[in-house]
């Protein structure tokens, strides 16, 4: 998972819930946005079977991590039940779940 401000709160809930019901799963948190993290991100998809962006917009850094990721794990975004607001990490853990499969 890849996420940066507020909503990387409720995506570490979500991972610390995956591993606790046995769901490898990590996250990556974004600091700065600019200059983009593209080695790290490259790094977390080399070893990842799935990357979930998370973000509380449209998704406006998605193209970027999936650039940076796609050539080696699959990306995908989950965009929040209504932009601005806080994600649930049960939404979260209910995608992580979906990927895990």
């Amino acid at each position: 998972m890849v996420s940066y401000g507020p909503v990387a709160r409720a995506g570490a809930a979500a991972v610390r819930l995956a591993r606790e019901a046995g769901i490898p799963a990590g996250t990556l948190r974004l600091v700065t946005v600019w200059p983009f993290p593209d080695h790290e991100i490259e790094k977390m998809a080399r070893i990842a079977r799935h990357v979930i962006v998370l973000e509380n917009n449209l998704g406006q850094m998605y193209p970027y991590i999936k650039a940076a990721a796609a050539r080696f794990t699959e990306v995908s975004f989950l965009a929040p039940k209504l932009v601005g607001q806080l994600q649930d990490p049960q939404d979260i853990l209910s995608r992580i779940k979906e990927v895990a499969q």
